[in-house]
Parts: C-alpha cells; sequence; structure tokens
C-alpha cells in the first residue's frame, strides 16, 4: 500500500505532542527526550525508497547511481546499488557498517551510520539507547542554543555559534522537532549535511532531499522518490549472508 505523502509547506495540521514544542530545551539530552517523546508510538518501523545519488568527485565530474535503501526499527538500514543483479551495497548499523560485493561480505567497518538515530532510532527506542549512539560523534550536549535554518527555528546542539563550523552539532527543527542538518568529522575535514524536502506519513516524517558539502563544496545529493513507510520487509532482508536470496522489494526494476 502507497502511503499519502504531503509536502511539507501544506503541513500545518500535524500535529506534535506536548506542550512545549518550541521552548528552549536545558541541554542536548532534554531535546532527544522531546523529540522521543513527540513522536513515540507514532513513527514508522519501516522504510523504504528510490534513492538518485549524484557523486561530486574532486574534479567536480559527476557520478549519477540509483540506491534502493531498505530501513528496520530501530537501526538497520540496507542500501543496495543498482542493478540489484549486481549484489553491491551495504547494511549499515550505528556501530558498524558491513560492506557488501557480488553478494558476498568483503569487509566490515567499525565506524557506524551517523544517521541513523536522527531518521528512525530517536523516535522508536528507549532515550539511553539514542544518547549512547549519539556519544560516538562527540557532540557537546551541553551546548544548546537557538537559531535559523532555512528560513525555520532550529534548536543546535553541540556548538556555541553559528561561526563554529568546526565542532560537532546537529540542527532540530523546533516546531517539528526533526533533524535539518548536522556537521560532523570527515578524515580531515568537516562534513556539512543537510536534510530537506520533508514529507509526511502518517505522524512521521522523512527527508527526500539530502545534500553533503565538503569545504563549501557539494560532495554527494541524495534526492529520494516511492518513499513508503511501515511496510512489510522480510528479516532475511538485512541478513548479509542472505543478500541476493532474500525478497526485495525493488526486485524486477
Amino acid at each position: 500500500m502507497w502511503f499519502a505523502l504531503v509536502a511539507l509547506a501544506g503541513a500545518a495540521s500535524v500535529t506534535v505532542a506536548g506542550s512545549q514544542t518550541g521552548a528552549m530545551p536545558k541541554d542536548g539530552r532534554a531535546l532527544v527526550e522531546r523529540m522521543h517523546a513527540a513522536y513515540a508510538g507514532r513513527w514508522f518501523r519501516t522504510l523504504t525508497f528510490a534513492q538518485k545519488t549524484t557523486i561530486v568527485r574532486p574534479d567536480e565530474s559527476r557520478v549519477e547511481q540509483t540506491w534502493f535503501e531498505s530501513m528496520r526499527s530501530p537501526d538497520l538500514l540496507r542500501i543496495d546499488v543498482a542493478p540489484l543483479s549486481d549484489g553491491n551495497g551495504s547494511l549499515n548499523k550505528p556501530d558498524s557498517v558491513v560492506v557488501v560485493r557480488g553478494g558476498k561480505v568483503t569487509t566490515t567497518r567499525p565506524a557506524g551510520n551517523p544517521f541513523l538515530p536522527f531518521v528512525v532510532g530517536i523516535y522508536t527506542q528507549p532515550v539511553d539507547q539514542s544518547i549512547a549512539q549519539l556519544a560516538a560523534e562527540r557532540y557537546d550536549m551541553s551546548l544548546v542554543r537557538a537559531s535559523e535554518f532555512l528560513g525555520r527555528k532550529v534548536f543546535v546542539v553541540g556548538s556555541k555559534s553559528d561561526d563554529d563550523l568546526t565542532s560537532p552539532q546537529f540542527w532540530v527543527d523546533a516546531e517539528r522537532l526533526v533533524a535539518v542538518r548536522a556537521i560532523l568529522p570527515s578524515g580531515a575535514n568537516m562534513l556539512d549535511i543537510t536534510l530537506d524536502g520533508y514529507i509526511q506519513s502518517g505522524a512521521s516524517w522523512v527527508a527526500t532531499k539530502v545534500s553533503m558539502m565538503v569545504g563549501g563544496k557539494l560532495r554527494q545529493l541524495e534526492e529520494y522518490t516511492e518513499v513508503r513507510t511501515d511496510v512489510e520487509l522480510p528479516a532475511d532482508l538485512f541478513d548479509p549472508a542472505r543478500w541476493m536470496t532474500a525478497k526485495h522489494w525493488a526486485a524486477g526494476r
């Protein structure tokens, strides 16, 4: 079943639980607690979408790929690089990434996917578990301030001012309580990620445009289509040992 999707600009009818939505949280943990409380029991449990991925190389040449992504709450994300028959992709967790090539596991990286808590985990798992996952990114949770981003009020955790682009930090829409920006170390540089184009599915939100900048230059653009939430996904889909045999929703493309 396809879910009705409503553009962010027209989402005035969305109800966020709790009366303290716009009040300044005392610290990062308080903000995470507010995010969780606002959507607990109402956030999606599974998510699938097709992704147009544009990779910008250092010489400014561009490579376009199609990725099929499957997520299961609270902490599993499977990424398949088209065509599915090649068996290339990865299984992402907050604390590790399993890389698959030709349907076989080639390596496991100890660094996980830092976006998973913001996409689903914060809303569907205990707050202490989310705080532990965020700790890996070394956000200073004692620092929280108000700012504006993309024309909306936001709360910023981890930096003292908008001029600070070298501290790990995340930005949360003050009304909708979804992440709209994150700045994270990437090797010797800082990766500046914007999450935009939010659409509504039930009480949940899904960003459909993600841009990643390094040194002020675009390095990767992700554009999502065919977004579906709360669909049936077999457990095998998230088992690397069954990468090629599990039933995949994008099969036949």
